[in-house]
């Protein structure tokens, strides 16, 4: 890769391995924190969803997952972008590690991928964030993301109590 996308390098797969356990942890707090999954199924239905979408690991047709790295070295987070067929990307997983948060490097590793989901034949690039995570929300609007849809919910009294 060059120019813009020298940032993004692919997940070595001596990392998959760390890197899948991370993405699936994280995918269950979203889904707990977004109401679709009590705690006792979010771990569950985050590895079935892993499972299902990345059968052949890092080899599954489509599907990338890189390493973000910092513009003077080291990786500081990672990304996964699916590119599919139909012109549509979707950004499934970004993840900057916590020591590296608050110095740009989501927003640079943003900006890779668009070239990056472009290069691949992406016309559009999507992404889920929760709405009370106010950083991303804006990062993602200043890079020009729009909201397409919303999920509402309200917590419910219990009954019988």
């Amino acid at each position: 890769m060059t120019g813009a996308c020298a940032l993004l390098h692919p997940l070595p797969a001596e990392a998959f391995a760390a890197w899948l356990d991370g993405a699936i942890a994280r995918l269950a707090d979203y889904l707990q924190a977004s109401g679709r999954a009590t705690p006792e199924q979010a771990l569950a239905q985050a590895r079935r969803s892993h499972a299902e979408l990345l059968p052949q690991g890092l080899q599954t047709p489509g599907h990338h997952v890189f390493e973000i790295h910092a513009a003077r070295g080291g990786v500081v987070g990672q990304l996964w972008l699916h590119a599919g067929p139909s012109g549509r990307a979707h950004l499934y997983d970004l993840f900057i590690d916590p020591q590296h948060r608050r110095q740009g490097h989501a927003r640079r590793a943003l900006q890779a991928l668009l070239d990056q989901a472009a290069q691949l034949g992406a016309q559009r690039l999507g992404l889920n964030v929760l709405a009370d995570n106010e950083a991303a929300r804006g990062l993602y609007e200043q890079l020009g993301f729009q909201v397409h849809s919303l999920q509402m919910s309200r917590a419910l009294p219990i009954s019988g109590s």
